[in-house]
């Protein structure tokens, strides 16, 4: 099996145009490192839901949906890439001490960590502002 090279998709000023809006991979795509391609697509439908249910308006509830889902998926692309760096060793004796010391690491990683990843949780009770996240 041979090697691919995978890349992140740069990040996008425009996530949306007229009635079309972009989510997940199509606007936001990250290497598999971190494994949320999935997550982020399902948090995306959810809250782009949530802002055309709360706000009259489609181009506002549009760029509010961007304005509260930009900062937390750059954060996860960027996650991934420095997984993604790590993984890489470009000779032997580096994939040799990433592969034996890679179990000692994950057994000592604190538990809590991720938490900021893992344990995110939309409200769908709560009401999306017209002005949310437009000071981000």
């Amino acid at each position: 099996m041979g090697a691919f090279p995978i890349y992140d998709m740069p990040p996008q000023p425009t996530w949306h145009k007229g009635p079309a809006v972009f989510i997940g991979d199509a606007v936001h795509a990250t290497s598999p490192n971190a494994g949320q391609g999935a997550s982020m697509a399902l948090e995306d439908a959810m809250m782009l839901t949530k802002c055309i249910r709360d706000i009259d308006d489609l181009e506002l509830a549009f760029t509010t949906f961007r304005s509260l889902r930009h900062e937390r998926v750059e954060r996860i692309v960027r996650y991934s890439r420095t997984l993604g760096q790590r993984k890489y060793a470009s000779n032997r004796v580096q994939a040799f001490f990433r592969d034996t010391m890679m179990p000692l690491f994950l057994k000592s990683a604190n538990k809590d960590s991720h938490g900021w990843m893992y344990d995110y949780r939309i409200d769908w009770e709560e009401r999306v502002l017209k002005n949310a996240g437009a000071s981000r």
